[in-house]
């Protein structure tokens, strides 16, 4: 009896680490708009609900319109494939007006990462900060064919 006790025990367990992993630790991928032409002028979007910085990782991510990543080039600088070299900047805002630059930060196959969002996680003093406005500017034009929010926890 006392062995079946602790294989349900067992089980339970790993049951409630599968649903944690599937439930709450799932990324958040919010889509904040497609097919955006953008120039040296600052182009504004304002997300339908205000963002939240829970998780480990807080990134706007760009699909920029043609460009493929070939892995024999460095991570960075951004080159288009007829050469050109792109640096997209990219600003958030939270509620009060605060302007946070965020920094290209990581690649997702063709598709690019720009952090530095205060996370809830790590500082609680941005437990109650939204984010109501996403900032984004090129040096050369760019057609943005995809921008995301994207929150995930580390592991």
């Amino acid at each position: 009896m006392k062995r079946t006790a602790r294989l349900i025990s067992y089980c339970l367990d790993g049951l409630d680490s599968l649903l944690t992993a599937i439930i709450i630790r799932r990324p958040i991928y919010l889509e904040l708009a497609t097919n955006l032409a953008v120039s040296s002028e600052w182009i504004e979007i304002i997300p339908q609900k205000p963002l939240t910085a829970e998780k480990d990782r807080n990134d706007i991510i760009l699909s920029i319109e043609g460009y493929l990543h070939n892995i024999h080039e460095p991570f960075h600088p951004i080159k288009m494939p007829d050469g050109t070299v792109v640096n997209p900047e990219i600003q958030i805002v939270d509620q009060d007006g605060i302007v946070y630059p965020l920094k290209f930060s990581l690649r997702i196959g063709s598709s690019l990462g720009f952090g530095g969002v205060p996370s809830a996680k790590w500082d609680k003093s941005v437990r109650n900060r939204v984010y109501v406005k996403v900032r984004i500017r090129c040096d050369e034009p760019i057609t943005l064919s995809k921008v995301f929010w994207a929150c995930s926890y580390m592991k």
